[in-house]
């Protein structure tokens, strides 16, 4: 009797034993990875690249969440090898009869990119340039400009900001900009880009030959259209207000360096010398010995004396004395 309840124990174990079995070795999760892969991020899992069919739901997620190391870098490649598959599944506590693993000897894995054509890249940098360009250019354009054909990138939303290494005045010549390049918000490359920025405007050339110091007047000078340097004068001077700082020949393109404003007292002009006080008002005829502006302070000849005094420009013809 004692024996007979024993076997049916026995017996009773290995039927429900045998449903528990089925679930873990019968009924395994079909792994299957194609012979090429793309991944992306900063660590990439087996459910990222693989189809995981069929088994216990629970066994499925696992697997899925099984971390493969790092992917390969945006636009690179490296072999995931089905040896080292396996050693990573069995040391994870996979037994070879819960899965069922199709794959070649070898996986290309690909990290995953996008490209950024050059096209692209010059659309920006004209962009750039075209919210800085002065309304006096007439055209403009660039030339040898060094951006490459493509650029890869990992994916996700690109932002270019294109940077200046001169942030003042746009100028012809040789330009050199840096392209900050962002994916999802964050810096991923700086690209050095250099180019030759050409434009035409419209500049002032000499009517005649100018002696120095010579007053401009509206006659002295004609508009032509002509390729810039980025030194000349693209606003007409206004007559009376600038003179020219050394002689000039006629047919000369004038530039900022030539000119200076008309002084309101010039060397060798006579001035009125006021002298103020508190009580006390003078008024003498003098020679201005330099230049001066409003406000300046200046050498002045007292005629009567002769005597050299130091005084300010307070107006037209006229220099003060405070006592």
């Amino acid at each position: 009797m004692r024996t007979g309840k024993s076997l049916f124990v026995f017996f009773l174990v290995l039927l429900l034993a045998v449903p528990a079995f089925s679930r873990e070795t019968g009924n395994p999760v079909r792994i299957v990875i194609p012979a090429q892969v793309e991944a992306a991020g900063e660590e990439y899992f087996l459910g990222d690249i693989a189809r995981l069919q069929g088994g216990l739901p629970e066994v499925r997620s696992g697997l899925a969440g099984l971390s493969l190391g790092r992917p390969p870098y945006a636009g690179t490649s490296r072999w995931l090898y089905r040896s080292y598959l396996e050693l990573v599944l069995q040391r994870s506590g996979y037994a070879p009869g819960s899965y069922s693993l199709e794959m070649p000897d070898q996986v290309k894995v690909y990290g995953a990119a996008q490209k950024l054509t050059g096209e692209e890249l010059a659309g920006t940098v004209y962009e750039f340039l075209k919210n800085r360009a002065k309304p006096e250019w007439k055209n403009w354009r660039l030339e040898r400009l060094n951006i490459p054909e493509e650029i890869i990138l990992p994916p996700g939303k690109i932002r270019v900001e294109p940077r200046i290494s001169n942030p003042g005045e746009l100028s012809p010549g040789s330009l050199f900009l840096r392209l900050e390049i962002f994916v999802n918000g964050e810096s991923y490359r700086s690209l050095p880009v250099t180019c030759r920025l050409r434009a035409e405007g419209e500049v002032f050339v000499t009517a005649r030959d100018l002696e120095r110091l010579t007053v401009l007047t509206a006659a002295d000078y004609r508009g032509e259209l002509r390729e810039l340097t980025g030194e000349e004068i693209l606003i007409p001077p206004a007559p009376g207000e600038y003179r020219t700082v050394r002689p000039i020949q006629a047919g000369k393109i004038l530039r900022t360096r030539d000119l200076e404003p008309v002084p309101v007292i010039g060397k060798g002009s006579k001035v009125k010398i006021i002298a103020r006080g508190k009580t006390f008002f003078a008024a003498v005829d003098g020679v201005a010995q330099e230049d001066g502006g409003l406000g300046q302070e200046i050498a002045v000849k007292n005629i009567e004396s002769g005597k050299v005094i130091r005084a300010t420009v307070s107006g037209p013809g006229e220099v003060e004395v405070r006592l």
